[in-house]
Protein backbone atom coordinates (compact mmCIF):
# COMPACT_ATOMS: atom_id res chain seq x y z
CA UNK A 1 0.00 0.00 0.00
CA UNK A 2 1.43 3.36 -1.02
CA UNK A 3 1.72 6.35 1.30
CA UNK A 4 -0.96 8.27 -0.60
CA UNK A 5 -3.53 5.46 -0.42
CA UNK A 6 -2.80 4.95 3.28
CA UNK A 7 -3.30 8.66 3.93
CA UNK A 8 -6.67 8.49 2.18
CA UNK A 9 -7.70 5.39 4.11
CA UNK A 10 -6.86 6.73 7.58
CA UNK A 11 -9.77 9.21 7.88
CA UNK A 12 -12.22 6.59 6.62
CA UNK A 13 -10.90 4.05 9.13
CA UNK A 14 -11.09 6.59 11.95
CA UNK A 15 -14.74 7.45 11.31
CA UNK A 16 -15.59 3.77 10.91
CA UNK A 17 -14.18 3.08 14.36
CA UNK A 18 -16.13 6.00 15.82
CA UNK A 19 -19.37 4.70 14.28
CA UNK A 20 -18.69 1.19 15.58
CA UNK A 21 -18.03 2.56 19.06
CA UNK A 22 -21.30 4.53 19.07
CA UNK A 23 -23.27 1.47 17.96
CA UNK A 24 -21.59 -0.67 20.64
CA UNK A 25 -22.43 1.86 23.35
CA UNK A 26 -26.02 2.03 22.17
CA UNK A 27 -26.49 -1.73 22.18
CA UNK A 28 -24.75 -2.04 25.57
CA UNK A 29 -27.06 0.55 27.11
CA UNK A 30 -30.09 -1.29 25.77
CA UNK A 31 -28.81 -4.57 27.16
CA UNK A 32 -28.16 -3.13 30.61
CA UNK A 33 -31.58 -1.48 30.72
CA UNK A 34 -33.35 -4.65 29.57
CA UNK A 35 -31.54 -6.75 32.17
CA UNK A 36 -32.40 -4.33 34.98
CA UNK A 37 -36.07 -4.14 33.91
CA UNK A 38 -36.67 -7.89 34.04
CA UNK A 39 -39.75 -7.79 36.27
CA UNK A 40 -40.63 -11.47 35.79
CA UNK A 41 -37.47 -12.74 37.47
CA UNK A 42 -37.84 -14.26 40.92
CA UNK A 43 -41.59 -14.94 40.88
CA UNK A 44 -42.49 -18.12 42.76
CA UNK A 45 -45.75 -19.48 44.12
CA UNK A 46 -45.77 -19.50 47.91
CA UNK A 47 -48.34 -21.26 50.11
CA UNK A 48 -48.33 -20.63 53.87
CA UNK A 49 -48.29 -23.46 56.32
CA UNK A 50 -51.41 -24.22 58.30
CA UNK A 51 -50.19 -22.59 61.52
CA UNK A 52 -48.24 -19.63 60.13
CA UNK A 53 -49.09 -16.20 58.75
CA UNK A 54 -47.56 -15.15 55.44
CA UNK A 55 -47.00 -11.40 55.08
CA UNK A 56 -46.02 -10.01 51.66
CA UNK A 57 -44.47 -6.51 51.66
CA UNK A 58 -44.56 -4.95 48.19
CA UNK A 59 -42.49 -1.81 47.60
CA UNK A 60 -44.44 0.73 45.54
CA UNK A 61 -42.35 3.92 45.45
CA UNK A 62 -39.10 4.97 47.06
CA UNK A 63 -38.91 8.60 48.25
CA UNK A 64 -35.24 9.45 48.77
CA UNK A 65 -35.87 13.10 49.67
CA UNK A 66 -37.94 12.11 52.72
CA UNK A 67 -36.24 8.75 53.42
CA UNK A 68 -39.47 6.82 53.11
CA UNK A 69 -40.86 4.04 50.95
CA UNK A 70 -44.50 3.39 50.17
CA UNK A 71 -45.37 -0.27 50.72
CA UNK A 72 -48.41 -2.47 50.37
CA UNK A 73 -48.81 -5.18 53.00
CA UNK A 74 -50.78 -8.31 52.10
CA UNK A 75 -51.70 -10.92 54.72
CA UNK A 76 -52.24 -14.60 53.90
CA UNK A 77 -53.03 -16.63 57.05
CA UNK A 78 -52.77 -20.40 57.16
CA UNK A 79 -55.68 -22.81 57.10
CA UNK A 80 -55.89 -22.99 60.92
CA UNK A 81 -56.91 -19.30 61.07
CA UNK A 82 -59.77 -19.65 58.58
CA UNK A 83 -63.31 -20.88 58.97
CA UNK A 84 -64.72 -24.02 57.42
CA UNK A 85 -65.23 -22.25 54.12
CA UNK A 86 -61.55 -21.29 53.95
CA UNK A 87 -62.26 -17.68 52.98
CA UNK A 88 -62.94 -15.74 56.19
CA UNK A 89 -61.07 -15.48 59.48
CA UNK A 90 -62.28 -17.69 62.28
CA UNK A 91 -60.91 -15.27 64.89
CA UNK A 92 -59.67 -11.71 65.07
CA UNK A 93 -56.07 -11.16 63.93
CA UNK A 94 -53.71 -8.18 64.21
CA UNK A 95 -50.65 -7.66 62.02
CA UNK A 96 -47.98 -5.18 63.12
CA UNK A 97 -45.32 -3.81 60.73
CA UNK A 98 -42.51 -1.59 61.99
CA UNK A 99 -40.92 0.85 61.47
CA UNK A 100 -44.00 2.30 59.77
CA UNK A 101 -45.37 5.80 60.22
CA UNK A 102 -48.75 6.06 58.47
CA UNK A 103 -50.46 3.07 60.09
CA UNK A 104 -48.74 0.82 62.57
CA UNK A 105 -51.08 -2.14 62.61
CA UNK A 106 -53.85 -3.82 60.69
CA UNK A 107 -56.74 -5.32 62.65
CA UNK A 108 -58.70 -8.04 60.84
CA UNK A 109 -62.01 -8.70 62.65
CA UNK A 110 -63.50 -12.18 62.91
CA UNK A 111 -65.56 -13.18 59.89
CA UNK A 112 -63.82 -10.80 57.45
CA UNK A 113 -61.83 -11.78 54.42
CA UNK A 114 -58.12 -11.23 54.16
CA UNK A 115 -57.22 -7.77 52.87
CA UNK A 116 -54.26 -5.47 52.30
CA UNK A 117 -53.29 -2.08 53.64
CA UNK A 118 -50.89 0.67 52.56
CA UNK A 119 -48.31 2.26 54.79
CA UNK A 120 -44.94 4.00 54.72
CA UNK A 121 -41.75 2.52 56.08
CA UNK A 122 -38.78 4.58 57.24
CA UNK A 123 -35.49 4.26 55.33
CA UNK A 124 -31.93 4.83 56.42
CA UNK A 125 -29.57 6.24 53.78
CA UNK A 126 -28.04 9.32 52.17
CA UNK A 127 -29.88 10.80 49.20
CA UNK A 128 -26.96 13.15 48.51
CA UNK A 129 -24.91 10.30 47.05
CA UNK A 130 -27.13 10.08 43.96
CA UNK A 131 -27.03 8.00 41.75
CA UNK A 132 -25.12 5.64 44.04
CA UNK A 133 -27.44 6.21 46.99
CA UNK A 134 -28.55 3.17 48.96
CA UNK A 135 -31.31 2.88 51.51
CA UNK A 136 -31.93 0.15 54.03
CA UNK A 137 -34.66 -0.88 56.43
CA UNK A 138 -32.81 -2.64 59.20
CA UNK A 139 -34.78 -4.43 60.45
CA UNK A 140 -38.30 -4.71 59.07
CA UNK A 141 -40.25 -6.42 61.86
CA UNK A 142 -43.55 -8.18 61.18
CA UNK A 143 -45.67 -9.60 63.98
CA UNK A 144 -49.03 -11.40 63.80
CA UNK A 145 -51.10 -12.18 66.88
CA UNK A 146 -54.64 -13.00 67.91
CA UNK A 147 -56.67 -12.04 70.95
CA UNK A 148 -56.41 -8.92 73.06
CA UNK A 149 -55.29 -7.92 76.51
CA UNK A 150 -53.96 -10.83 78.54
CA UNK A 151 -55.17 -13.32 75.92
CA UNK A 152 -52.72 -12.13 73.22
CA UNK A 153 -51.05 -15.00 71.41
CA UNK A 154 -48.34 -14.47 68.79
CA UNK A 155 -48.04 -16.76 65.81
CA UNK A 156 -45.16 -17.73 63.52
CA UNK A 157 -44.81 -15.35 60.57
CA UNK A 158 -43.00 -15.45 57.28
CA UNK A 159 -42.12 -12.25 55.37
CA UNK A 160 -41.66 -11.96 51.63
CA UNK A 161 -40.36 -8.71 50.13
CA UNK A 162 -41.50 -8.02 46.59
CA UNK A 163 -39.04 -5.83 44.65
CA UNK A 164 -41.33 -3.95 42.27
CA UNK A 165 -40.22 -0.37 42.95
CA UNK A 166 -39.70 1.35 39.58
CA UNK A 167 -36.06 2.21 38.95
CA UNK A 168 -34.77 0.40 42.04
CA UNK A 169 -33.25 -2.96 42.76
CA UNK A 170 -34.52 -4.52 45.98
CA UNK A 171 -32.66 -7.05 48.06
CA UNK A 172 -33.65 -8.64 51.34
CA UNK A 173 -31.95 -10.79 53.95
CA UNK A 174 -33.86 -12.67 56.61
CA UNK A 175 -32.32 -11.98 60.01
CA UNK A 176 -34.40 -14.56 61.90
CA UNK A 177 -35.32 -18.14 61.07
CA UNK A 178 -38.62 -18.97 59.44
CA UNK A 179 -41.36 -20.04 61.77
CA UNK A 180 -40.43 -17.76 64.65
CA UNK A 181 -43.13 -15.68 66.24
CA UNK A 182 -41.44 -12.40 65.23
CA UNK A 183 -39.50 -12.28 61.98
CA UNK A 184 -36.93 -9.61 61.13
CA UNK A 185 -35.86 -8.82 57.56
CA UNK A 186 -33.18 -6.44 56.32
CA UNK A 187 -34.32 -4.67 53.14
CA UNK A 188 -31.89 -2.76 50.90
CA UNK A 189 -32.71 -0.74 47.76
CA UNK A 190 -30.34 0.86 45.25
CA UNK A 191 -30.58 2.31 41.75
CA UNK A 192 -31.05 -0.14 38.90
CA UNK A 193 -28.58 -0.46 36.04
CA UNK A 194 -30.89 1.22 33.53
CA UNK A 195 -31.15 4.30 35.71
CA UNK A 196 -27.36 4.47 36.02
CA UNK A 197 -26.96 4.32 32.23
CA UNK A 198 -29.58 7.00 31.68
CA UNK A 199 -28.00 9.25 34.31
CA UNK A 200 -24.53 8.80 32.82
CA UNK A 201 -25.77 9.83 29.36
CA UNK A 202 -27.41 13.00 30.67
CA UNK A 203 -24.33 13.98 32.65
CA UNK A 204 -22.11 13.30 29.63
CA UNK A 205 -24.26 15.61 27.47
CA UNK A 206 -23.94 18.37 30.07
CA UNK A 207 -20.16 18.02 30.05
CA UNK A 208 -20.11 18.05 26.23
CA UNK A 209 -22.05 21.34 26.19
CA UNK A 210 -19.48 22.94 28.47
CA UNK A 211 -16.59 21.54 26.42
CA UNK A 212 -18.03 22.93 23.17
CA UNK A 213 -18.49 26.40 24.64
CA UNK A 214 -14.96 26.38 26.06
CA UNK A 215 -13.50 25.24 22.72
CA UNK A 216 -15.23 28.02 20.78
CA UNK A 217 -14.22 30.77 23.21
CA UNK A 218 -10.60 29.60 23.46
CA UNK A 219 -10.19 29.39 19.68
CA UNK A 220 -11.63 32.89 19.35
CA UNK A 221 -9.37 34.24 22.09
CA UNK A 222 -6.34 32.81 20.26
CA UNK A 223 -7.50 34.59 17.07
CA UNK A 224 -7.96 31.33 15.22
CA UNK A 225 -11.58 32.27 14.53
CA UNK A 226 -13.33 35.59 14.08
CA UNK A 227 -15.98 36.90 16.46
CA UNK A 228 -19.63 36.34 15.57
CA UNK A 229 -22.06 38.01 17.94
CA UNK A 230 -24.65 35.29 17.22
CA UNK A 231 -22.49 32.90 19.25
CA UNK A 232 -23.23 34.94 22.38
CA UNK A 233 -26.89 33.94 22.21
CA UNK A 234 -25.91 30.31 21.61
CA UNK A 235 -23.72 30.25 24.73
CA UNK A 236 -26.35 32.00 26.86
CA UNK A 237 -28.96 29.46 25.72
CA UNK A 238 -26.70 26.59 26.81
CA UNK A 239 -26.39 28.12 30.29
CA UNK A 240 -30.18 28.01 30.68
CA UNK A 241 -30.36 24.51 29.15
CA UNK A 242 -28.29 22.96 31.96
CA UNK A 243 -30.93 23.44 34.67
CA UNK A 244 -33.73 21.57 32.80
CA UNK A 245 -31.31 18.76 32.02
CA UNK A 246 -30.38 18.56 35.69
CA UNK A 247 -34.03 18.51 36.76
CA UNK A 248 -34.89 15.51 34.55
CA UNK A 249 -32.25 13.33 36.14
CA UNK A 250 -34.00 10.15 37.34
CA UNK A 251 -34.87 10.16 40.99
CA UNK A 252 -34.66 13.99 41.26
CA UNK A 253 -31.45 14.26 43.32
CA UNK A 254 -31.74 16.87 46.06
CA UNK A 255 -30.15 20.28 45.61
CA UNK A 256 -26.56 20.16 46.81
CA UNK A 257 -26.02 16.48 46.06
CA UNK A 258 -22.51 15.39 45.19
CA UNK A 259 -23.44 15.31 41.49
CA UNK A 260 -24.05 19.07 41.69
CA UNK A 261 -20.66 19.70 43.27
CA UNK A 262 -18.76 17.48 40.84
CA UNK A 263 -20.64 18.07 37.56
CA UNK A 264 -23.50 20.58 37.49
CA UNK A 265 -21.78 23.53 39.16
CA UNK A 266 -18.62 23.17 37.09
CA UNK A 267 -20.59 22.87 33.87
CA UNK A 268 -22.37 26.14 34.64
CA UNK A 269 -19.08 27.81 35.66
CA UNK A 270 -17.43 26.70 32.41
CA UNK A 271 -20.32 28.01 30.32
CA UNK A 272 -20.36 31.38 32.09
CA UNK A 273 -16.57 31.80 31.85
CA UNK A 274 -16.69 30.88 28.15
CA UNK A 275 -19.43 33.44 27.60
CA UNK A 276 -17.42 36.11 29.43
CA UNK A 277 -14.30 35.27 27.42
CA UNK A 278 -16.24 35.54 24.17
CA UNK A 279 -17.59 38.95 25.22
CA UNK A 280 -14.02 40.06 25.91
CA UNK A 281 -12.95 38.89 22.44
CA UNK A 282 -15.80 40.88 20.92
CA UNK A 283 -14.75 43.98 22.86
CA UNK A 284 -11.10 43.49 21.90
CA UNK A 285 -11.69 42.97 18.19
CA UNK A 286 -14.17 45.84 17.83
CA UNK A 287 -12.37 48.36 20.06
CA UNK A 288 -11.69 50.75 17.12
CA UNK A 289 -15.31 50.99 15.99
CA UNK A 290 -17.89 53.62 16.91
CA UNK A 291 -21.48 54.17 15.88
CA UNK A 292 -22.04 57.33 13.82
CA UNK A 293 -25.26 58.11 11.99
CA UNK A 294 -26.69 54.97 10.53
CA UNK A 295 -23.53 52.88 10.25
CA UNK A 296 -20.27 51.94 11.91
CA UNK A 297 -17.15 54.05 11.47
CA UNK A 298 -13.60 54.08 12.70
CA UNK A 299 -12.75 56.50 15.46
CA UNK A 300 -10.10 58.14 13.26
CA UNK A 301 -12.55 58.99 10.45
CA UNK A 302 -14.76 57.45 7.81
CA UNK A 303 -13.61 54.04 6.75
CA UNK A 304 -14.31 50.35 6.70
CA UNK A 305 -14.99 48.96 10.20
CA UNK A 306 -12.19 46.88 11.59
CA UNK A 307 -9.75 47.70 8.77
CA UNK A 308 -7.21 49.25 11.14
CA UNK A 309 -7.74 47.12 14.25
CA UNK A 310 -5.86 44.06 15.38
CA UNK A 311 -2.26 42.98 14.73
CA UNK A 312 -0.60 43.62 11.34
CA UNK A 313 -1.24 40.10 10.05
CA UNK A 314 -4.94 40.38 10.90
CA UNK A 315 -5.20 43.83 9.26
CA UNK A 316 -3.64 42.44 6.08
CA UNK A 317 -6.09 39.53 6.06
CA UNK A 318 -8.92 42.00 6.60
CA UNK A 319 -7.81 44.13 3.64
CA UNK A 320 -7.39 41.08 1.40
CA UNK A 321 -10.83 39.78 2.31
CA UNK A 322 -12.69 43.09 2.05
CA UNK A 323 -10.91 43.97 -1.17
CA UNK A 324 -12.58 40.98 -2.83
CA UNK A 325 -15.97 41.30 -1.12
CA UNK A 326 -18.52 43.34 -3.17
CA UNK A 327 -20.55 44.02 -0.04
CA UNK A 328 -17.69 45.86 1.67
CA UNK A 329 -16.69 47.61 -1.56
CA UNK A 330 -20.24 48.92 -1.87
CA UNK A 331 -20.09 50.04 1.76
CA UNK A 332 -16.96 52.07 1.03
CA UNK A 333 -18.60 53.69 -1.99
CA UNK A 334 -21.56 54.69 0.15
CA UNK A 335 -19.29 56.28 2.75
CA UNK A 336 -17.28 58.31 0.15
CA UNK A 337 -19.05 61.64 -0.61
CA UNK A 338 -20.24 61.93 -4.23
CA UNK A 339 -19.63 65.23 -6.09
CA UNK A 340 -22.25 66.58 -8.47
CA UNK A 341 -21.81 66.08 -12.20
CA UNK A 342 -19.97 68.98 -13.87
CA UNK A 343 -18.58 70.43 -10.64
CA UNK A 344 -14.89 71.12 -10.14
CA UNK A 345 -13.21 69.32 -7.25
CA UNK A 346 -11.65 71.77 -4.84
CA UNK A 347 -8.35 69.90 -4.76
CA UNK A 348 -8.10 69.77 -8.56
CA UNK A 349 -9.17 73.41 -9.00
CA UNK A 350 -6.16 74.63 -7.01
CA UNK A 351 -3.65 72.77 -9.22
CA UNK A 352 -1.78 75.18 -11.58
CA UNK A 353 -2.26 74.43 -15.27
CA UNK A 354 0.23 75.61 -17.84
CA UNK A 355 -1.09 77.56 -20.81
CA UNK A 356 -0.10 77.22 -24.45
CA UNK A 357 2.48 80.05 -24.24
CA UNK A 358 4.26 78.40 -21.33
CA UNK A 359 4.24 75.08 -23.12
CA UNK A 360 5.80 76.65 -26.26
CA UNK A 361 8.43 78.43 -24.18
CA UNK A 362 9.66 75.20 -22.67
CA UNK A 363 10.72 74.05 -26.12
CA UNK A 364 12.04 70.66 -26.88
CA UNK A 365 13.65 70.28 -23.47
CA UNK A 366 10.32 70.57 -21.69
CA UNK A 367 8.70 68.15 -24.04
CA UNK A 368 11.47 65.67 -23.47
CA UNK A 369 11.05 65.99 -19.75
CA UNK A 370 7.31 65.38 -20.04
CA UNK A 371 7.91 62.36 -22.24
CA UNK A 372 10.40 60.98 -19.79
CA UNK A 373 8.04 61.53 -16.85
CA UNK A 374 5.08 59.90 -18.54
CA UNK A 375 4.60 56.21 -17.66
CA UNK A 376 5.04 53.53 -20.28
CA UNK A 377 1.87 52.41 -22.01
CA UNK A 378 0.22 55.74 -22.74
CA UNK A 379 -0.78 56.53 -19.15
CA UNK A 380 0.73 60.01 -19.39
CA UNK A 381 -2.26 61.34 -21.31
CA UNK A 382 -4.65 59.80 -18.81
CA UNK A 383 -2.70 61.38 -15.96
CA UNK A 384 -2.82 64.79 -17.68
CA UNK A 385 -6.58 64.47 -18.18
CA UNK A 386 -7.08 63.82 -14.48
CA UNK A 387 -5.09 66.95 -13.61
CA UNK A 388 -7.00 69.19 -16.05
CA UNK A 389 -10.18 70.62 -14.54
CA UNK A 390 -13.47 69.41 -15.85
CA UNK A 391 -15.15 71.85 -18.23
CA UNK A 392 -17.90 73.89 -16.68
CA UNK A 393 -21.18 73.27 -18.40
Amino acid sequence: MSVVSFARTRPRLFWSLIAALVVALYLSSLGVYAASDDSDAGWTEVTPDADEVLVIVSLIEVRPSTSRVDVEVSVAPGASFLDSGGADLAREMTVLVSPSIARTKLVLPQGTSVTTFDTQVLLDGQAGRWPFDRFVVDPLVVTAYTGSGSDVQTHPTRVLVDGEAEGWTVGDDVLSADGQDVQEVRVEVHRSGGILVYSALLLAMMVILAALAAFVSIQTARRRRVVHTDMLGWMAAMVFAVIPMRNILPGAPPIGAWVDITVTVWVIVTLVVSLALYVYCWWRDTAGETVSGGGRQLRGGVGDPGAETGPPAERQRHRDHHGECPRHVGRREELVPQRPAGSVPAADAELPVRGEDEQHETGSDGGAEDDAAAPVGGHGEDHQQRRDPDPVV
